[in-house]
């Protein structure tokens, strides 16, 4: 490799960790700002004040303050996968035999994911009284939630027959307000877990799932 084609890949290599690091610092302002003021008191310029960023440059990433707040809550939920849809094909059930690894497996997925989702949903539904389109994508959410819970019945159980009255009493056990019920009795997240898992086993009845 020439020197010029070296200097070009470092350069390239350089500004990518630099834009990322830049990326890094808005979304830990943006976490922190949105936990202490909520909705009504988080602004774009002093996310950017804290992140040592033009306000130019938060929304070139961006876009608005409703999509930073949506990047918030994948990036500590979801980890590297882009949403829930995402972390469930990761996760890939169906290449896990047993059925209670299956369950384990989701079980890290979900209490990792549950709290810090359900601690940003309380700032997206004071999103929504003010902002039409944080309206609709929660009423969006909501639906794609139930379509996730799907995937989850079907994953957990190994069956493709899902009765719709096992995908609504999942959809309600996994969902933030539940976990939200429990977080504001002070619960602990080993004991959710274990309520978690409970609830699931019984409703699903993987007791009785045979391998």
């Amino acid at each position: 490799m020439s020197e010029v084609a070296t200097k070009r890949a470092y350069d390239s290599s350089g500004r990518r960790k630099a834009a990322e690091e830049r990326s890094r610092r808005i979304l830990e302002a943006a976490a922190r700002h949105f936990d202490e003021w909520g909705w009504p008191g988080t602004t774009i310029a002093a996310i950017a004040a804290e992140a040592d960023v033009s306000e130019n440059l938060v929304f070139q990433r961006f876009s608005s303050k409703f999509d930073l707040l949506m990047a918030v809550m994948r990036a500590g939920a979801f980890g590297r996968a882009p949403d829930l849809r995402g972390a469930l094909a990761e996760l890939d059930m169906s290449a896990i035999a047993d059925p209670g690894e299956r369950l384990e497996r989701f079980l890290d997925l979900a209490c990792a994911a549950v709290p810090h989702f359900a601690h940003y949903a309380i700032v997206w539904a004071q999103a929504s009284a003010s902002d039409d389109r944080a309206r609709d994508q929660m009423d969006a959410a909501a639906r794609a939630h139930r379509d996730n819970v799907l995937t989850v019945v079907r994953g957990l159980t190994g069956r493709p027959d899902t009765p719709a009255d096992l995908v609504d009493r999942v959809t309600v056990a996994t969902s933030a307000e539940t976990y939200l019920q429990f977080a504001q009795l002070g619960w602990e997240m080993s004991s959710y877990r274990v309520w978690l898992r409970a609830t699931l086993r019984g409703i699903l009845a993987l007791d009785r799932i045979v391998t």
